[in-house]
């Protein structure tokens, strides 16, 4: 999983996260696998995944995992 879709859930304004991934892959990694994203160009692909890292941070923290 590369946390692009992260599982979690909100009750009374806290968060918990349901889903962990096993094994960290790229957001690269994971996009390679599905051909209708090979036109993204090497940018692309690190501003997305800087997006997904930043959010799985505030997710953190947000739950208090952080």
């Amino acid at each position: 999983q590369a946390k692009v879709f992260p599982v979690y859930e909100v009750e009374n304004g806290k968060y918990t996260i349901d889903i962990y991934p096993e094994r960290q892959v790229s957001v690269k990694e994971y996009l390679k696998t599905q051909g209708r994203f090979r036109q993204m160009t090497e940018e692309m692909i690190t501003a997305a995944q800087k997006r997904v890292d930043q959010k799985w941070e505030d997710l953190l923290r947000m739950s208090g995992e952080a």
